[in-house]
């Protein structure tokens, strides 16, 4: 696995993942890194496959994120090797099953400071079911997509610049208060319908600091280019929210009170005022006579700074 070193890219490449395409039989002989190999690879019941390499996936994931590595509890890292071994080759519950805590673990990040509760289901299905029945398993695509959805929930905090999960009331790394935040919410708007159905992803919109939307969040078939901009968001608090329009066509904003709604060219830009309990404009990324997806606001948290 290697990662962009630079922060603007936020790339990750799998290298020689020979395993998406070919499945191996258990006669043949496999090298998995230790603590990375899925519990019947390492204990000789089926070859490596895509589900052995969803695992070790997982497992990277889980352990950046939480600093802990879902199968080393406490009695596991302070026992004989063979412990270890067991842990591996899925003998031992992991260190979160919420039924057996056989393998609990004091180390590692609180994990409902660092995994959404999307995040936290698909470990459950990978370490939990997914032990001793592979299929149950969580796939790689699974993973990016809730990793992609958990980093456009989050927010840097202006004391300790570590980021937290929209919501928080307070910093869970420096305790420091945090302020009024604004959520957009993702809906799809269906022609003829006055209501939008459930809502798909969401945004934290973080205060004086541009945002980009992109083709993955604001298109309903995103071309190859997903990371593509389609639209910048600009909050200021207790004042108003700019849009800026970097797609290919039209936007619109309407308002929860009716009227008729005003648009946004490409390349133009419009400020609406969100400054009440409940922001009454919304973004469509698409005509209302077109099913498209829209953008509402919601503020949260109590601190109007």
């Amino acid at each position: 696995m290697m990662a962009s070193a630079s922060a603007e890219h936020s790339q990750v490449w799998l290298v020689d993942a020979d395993n998406l395409e070919v499945e191996s039989v258990v006669p043949d002989e496999s090298f998995t890194t230790p603590g990375y190999g899925a519990p019947e690879v390492v204990a000789g019941r089926m070859g490596i496959s895509s589900l052995s390499d969803a695992y070790a996936f997982a497992v990277m994931a889980f352990e950046t994120l939480a600093l802990v590595h879902p199968f080393l509890g406490d009695d596991v890292q302070e026992g004989e090797p063979e412990e270890e071994e067991r842990a591996f080759a899925g003998e031992l519950p992991w260190i979160d099953d919420p039924g057996d805590d056989r393998n609990r673990s004091s180390y590692g990040l609180p994990r409902r400071a660092v995994l959404t509760p999307g995040l936290r289901t698909l470990a459950e299905r990978t370490f939990g079911t997914g032990r001793s029945h592979p299929v149950e398993r969580a796939t790689v695509a699974e993973w990016r997509t809730k990793l992609q959805t958990a980093a456009d929930l989050t927010l840097t905090c202006a004391q300790c610049t570590q980021t937290f999960i929209v919501g928080s009331a307070a910093c869970p790394w420096c305790g420091a208060r945090t302020p009024r935040q604004l959520m957009g919410l993702m809906h799809l708007a269906v022609p003829g319908e006055e209501t939008y159905a459930g809502t798909r992803d969401g945004l934290a919109i973080p205060p004086r600091e541009w945002l980009c939307v992109t083709a993955r969040t604001a298109q309903l078939a995103p071309d190859a280019d997903q990371d593509r901009p389609i639209a910048w968001l600009w909050w200021e608090p207790g004042s108003g929210l700019a849009v800026r329009n970097r797609g290919r066509e039209p936007l619109w904003l309407s308002r929860r009170t009716g009227g008729s709604p005003r648009v946004v060219e490409p390349d133009g830009e419009l400020t609406v005022p969100v400054y009440e309990d409940v922001p009454e404009w919304s973004v469509h990324f698409g005509h209302r006579s077109q099913l498209h997806r829209v953008l509402r606001f919601r503020l949260l948290g109590t601190d109007r700074t």
